[in-house]
């Protein structure tokens, strides 16, 4: 019990601990002779034993028992009270340590920190420190542990002392500094506050017993009593007075405040016959079966039949009726209201309203309140496209409980994706199905209500849907601009036409002219061998041209060159020996591309080239081994394009430096003479990397073919291209075109004479 009691010298404690002791001895007298007069043995008459010992403190301001002096009880039920033959009083002392009287009006804060403490040792506590009469019409016997850190006011130890008695029968009632112990059964007769009002808002929710007069203004006080008796515990009274029509109950403040919000609900304007009827719920939530029933009932003005119909043919005919004009019927329209209160408490649903319409919601209630588990069935799926482990993991997190709040709040932000309407279908589903994979078969198993199925199918067949693939086409180049000749490629652009079968490309091939270069137009064919007649003067060399076919937001990958071991680290040991730590790198074109298709047709794919070649160089990395070094090229991007269409990456320069050498035969190896007869040639030039891609989108296997097919005649135009002749009359061509027809949207730029004079 740490901070129970005041710190005080330690002559006051001995004094204090004498005091106790004595009291102790005491209270064991007293109830060794009440056990006597009750009846022979150790037990009471009831079986219950011997009441805990009380508690006493040491020097270390702790609760220490004090061995009983009867002998130890049998095991018995947990007491309970009982009446005691004489009240015992519980009497404050008169003065504290400084002479100063002690009430409860002068005390501003107790302590109230305990650890299995009897609640005897409780109530003496409250007289010694508050000032309390304590009388006790009632034994309370147990130990009951409480942590409180901070100090309580007196109002709040009184309410703390209620709840811990609520739990025993028992009840403390306050009348100035006098607490007298009774039974919550004798509380409803002795005094206790009394309160008047509707408003729960002002009722404070402790366990202190009142009595609350309910006025009522529509419904009937007799009628609305028996509706709320089974919402009472045993100990409370609710009694009706017809003179007032008003309610008057005997609980505890938070029971009451419980009530008269109920009462709140169905103490309403309602025209016509009126019933009220409760309804205890088994397996629904009250909140949910409430919700419906109001929804339902959302229209004030409704008139009863037509609400009967609209409950029918919601519930047992399986139609919408929110939005659905009901048919006038010959008979007169009585307007009513229906209204359904939930009380969490007791998952219990009180409605109120015209009888005819209660008939349906007792029908409609006992369907919602059906146990799920009796009308589950299993349903076996097999999938045709998706993967069965892969699909029951996602369906299994779209149905767990607790994306239901998730749910809800995001439902008026959802996207008009195939996804947000799968989860906007599956809000009240949350909970319902069971999906579990079977691998073997790759098929799900579905264990849910037959009234599920059918929208359980509908989200699997969205799930389970074709995944298009892409046939991505890449092209690797690399032009060569050296410092005698201005011979380069410029892609400035390259769009397909509006006819899809086109480019628009601009280049420079050096030629003199008054224009900066000339602009011109081919297809795809044409595209390939103007590429191969620059590779033919040997500007321009392809690296690679790797088709990737790859699905839908997955990463496909291609490695076109070799494996090369990499000395990573080199230790010589005490004896003198090398050990070398060796790993292996791919060394040469290495290209990445993971494709992703929205709904618009657009693809976003996102490229990741690399070029990597050894340089024939070295770097020591110990005193006896070399490690070779090897220039690497690469670039990361995300685009996005139409299907069909090409984009270029480029901008990827690399310097390089070559010396030649020119000699007379024989004289030029003389030495320092042979300076005389050759002469050295330093010549710098400069590489730029360009990468073409084009993916082609196929939504269905059977567009491949039609792809394949495209692909190998734009591989004959190539072969007929790789014939000499026909390189100078592909050129000729294209100069001619470029003279007779004006320049087209996008134009190049004269990068290549720039360059030159870096």
């Amino acid at each position: 019990m740490h901070g129970t009691y005041s710190q005080s010298p330690r002559v006051s404690q001995s004094v204090m601990r004498l005091a106790l002791m004595l009291a102790c001895c005491f209270a064991m007298l007293v109830n060794a002779q009440l056990r006597a007069q009750d009846m022979p043995g150790d037990d009471d008459a009831d079986g219950t034993p011997p009441p805990p010992p009380p508690v006493m403190v040491d020097d270390d301001d702790q609760p220490q028992a004090i061995p009983p002096v009867t002998p130890e009880a049998k095991p018995a039920p947990k007491p309970m009270a009982k009446p005691l033959a004489k009240p015992v009083t519980i009497l404050p002392p008169t003065t504290d340590e400084n002479g100063e009287g002690i009430t409860p009006d002068k005390v501003k804060s107790i302590r109230m920190n305990f650890e299995n403490a009897p609640l005897n040792a409780i109530l003496e506590h409250l007289s010694r420190t508050a000032g309390f009469v304590v009388i006790k019409e009632v034994d309370v016997e147990g130990t009951i542990s409480i942590i409180a850190q901070q100090p309580l006011t007196v109002d709040e130890a009184v309410m703390l002392l209620n709840t811990m008695l609520k739990q025993r029968g028992v009840t403390a009632l306050r009348n100035e500094r006098i607490l007298t112990i009774v039974s919550l059964t004798d509380a409803k007769k002795r005094y206790i506050p009394v309160k008047a009002g509707n408003d729960p808002d002002v009722i404070s929710r402790s366990d202190e017993v009142i009595t609350q007069v309910i006025p009522l203004r529509y419904t009937d006080a007799a009628k609305l009593k028996d509706d709320l008796t089974p919402l009472l515990p045993e100990y409370a009274v609710i009694s009706a007075n017809a003179a007032s029509n008003s309610l008057i109950l005997t609980d505890t403040s938070s029971n009451v405040k419980r009530i008269v919000q109920i009462v709140r609900e169905l103490d309403q304007h309602v025209s016509g016959t009126t019933s009220v009827r409760v309804f205890p719920l088994l397996y629904a939530d009250a909140s949910n079966v409430a919700r419906i029933i109001k929804d339902v009932f959302a229209t004030e003005n409704s008139s009863a039949q037509n609400n009967a119909n609209r409950m029918r043919q919601m519930f047992f005919r399986g139609r919408r009726g929110g939005n659905q004009q009901q048919e006038e019927t010959g008979e007169s329209a009585i307007s009513n209201k229906v209204l359904a209160s939930a009380d969490t408490q007791t998952n219990t649903v009180a409605v109120s309203g015209p009888a005819d319409t209660l008939a349906v919601v007792a029908d409609v209630i006992a369907q919602l309140d059906s146990n799920p588990t009796q009308q589950q069935e299993v349903f076996i799926y097999p999938l045709k496209n998706g993967t069965a482990s892969t699909l029951a993991t996602r369906l299994t997190n779209l149905f767990k409980e607790t994306t239901t709040s998730n749910n809800r709040n995001n439902r008026n932000n959802r996207n008009n994706n195939n996804q947000a309407q799968t989860e906007t279908s599956a809000t009240d589903l949350t909970g319902e199905v069971t999906v579990v994979a079977d691998v073997d078969t790759n098929a799900l198993m579905v264990m849910t209500s037959a009234k599920n199925y059918d929208r359980v199918r509908k989200i699997i067949d969205d799930l389970d849907r074709p995944i298009p693939q892409v046939l991505i086409k890449v092209l690797v180049a690399e032009v060569t601009h050296d410092g005698s000749v201005d011979l380069g490629v410029e892609f400035s652009g390259l769009n397909i036409r509006d006819s899809g079968n086109g480019f628009e490309v601009g280049t420079n091939f050096g030629v003199a002219s008054a224009t900066d270069g000339f602009n011109f137009s081919l297809i795809e064919t044409n595209l390939n061998a103007a590429i191969h007649a620059l590779e033919s003067v040997g500007k321009l060399d392809v690296l690679s041209r790797p088709y990737i076919l790859t699905s839908d937001n997955k990463e496909a990958t291609i490695t076109v060159g070799e494996e090369v071991p990499f000395i990573r680290d080199s230790r010589t040991t005490d004896t003198g020996q090398t050990i070398n730590t060796i790993e292996y790198e791919d060394i040469g074109i290495i290209l990445s591309v993971t494709p992703h298709i929205n709904p618009d047709g657009l693809v976003i794919m996102d490229v990741a080239p690399e070029i990597s070649t050894l340089t024939g160089n070295t770097v020591p990395i110990s005193e006896t081994v070399d490690a070779p070094t090897f220039a690497k090229r690469s670039a990361s991007s995300r685009v996005a394009i139409q299907n069909g269409q090409t984009i270029v990456i480029g901008g990827l320069v690399q310097d390089r430096k070559t010396s030649t050498i020119d000699k007379v035969p024989l004289l030029g190896d003389i030495p320092l003479l042979g300076e005389l007869f050759k002469r050295t040639i330093d010549t710098k030039s400069k590489t730029e990397l360009l990468i073409f891609i084009t993916p082609h989108v196929a939504d269905q296997p059977e567009m491949l073919k039609a792809i394949s097919d495209a692909e190998e005649q734009s591989q004959e135009i190539v072969k007929n291209a790789m014939k000499g002749e026909l390189y100078d009359k592909h050129l000729k061509r294209m100069g001619k075109e470029a003279n007779a027809q004006p320049a087209p949207t996008v134009e190049s730029t004269p990068t290549s004479r720039s360059r030159k004079g870096k």
